[in-house]
């Protein structure tokens, strides 16, 4: 098991180890549809579609973590195929910021780390790099948000800079 998978593994336990819980529904977990744009050093190299799963946990109404896996999905490029996968540690800050039809609409804010693989036809990749995100949640129900958020990771590889530029459109449920 490679280490930075073991610090998610660590930081998820630790997590769902607190004492108590700040309010009912402190525990989450999110779904989404991902579109993803790749470049390399400004070099368009294509998208791909993909998904993700996330764990999180609420601290208060505005504040939580949350652990994801991500598929960020293939492409082609000058011969190449390309696939990313990413895990992530966030930090999500969500708070309230209208109602529209009684349905509370939150604005989206996070940061993180992300473990990102490259996996391609010469070799594969592997970098960790800070990320961070933005979006939106509708909450349609008492537990249940429907999400729209942007999400950017970097690698470092060698003789370039390869970004995902993703965007999700998922839900999100709170247990």
């Amino acid at each position: 098991m490679n280490k930075f998978l073991g610090i998610v593994l660590a930081v998820a336990v630790s997590v769902m180890g607190f004492a108590g819980t700040a309010f009912a529904g402190s525990y989450y977990a999110t779904l989404q549809g991902t579109h993803s744009d790749y470049d390399a050093s400004g070099i368009d190299l294509g998208n791909g579609n993909g998904g993700g799963l996330g764990f999180g946990k609420n601290f208060n109404r505005w504040l939580a973590v949350e652990a994801t896996a991500d598929y960020l999905g293939n492409e082609t490029f000058g011969g190449i195929s390309f696939a990313g996968r990413s895990l992530g540690a966030w930090i999500v800050v969500d708070p309230t910021v209208a109602t529209i039809g009684g349905m509370p609409l939150k604005v989206t804010a996070r940061a993180g780390v992300t473990r990102t693989k490259l996996q391609t036809t010469v070799g594969n990749f592997y970098d960790t790099d800070p990320a961070y995100g933005a979006g939106l949640a509708l909450g349609v129900s008492k537990r249940v948000d429907v999400t729209l958020d942007y999400r950017h990771r970097s690698m470092d590889l060698p003789g370039t800079n390869f970004d995902f530029h993703t965007v999700g459109l998922g839900a999100k449920y709170t247990f």
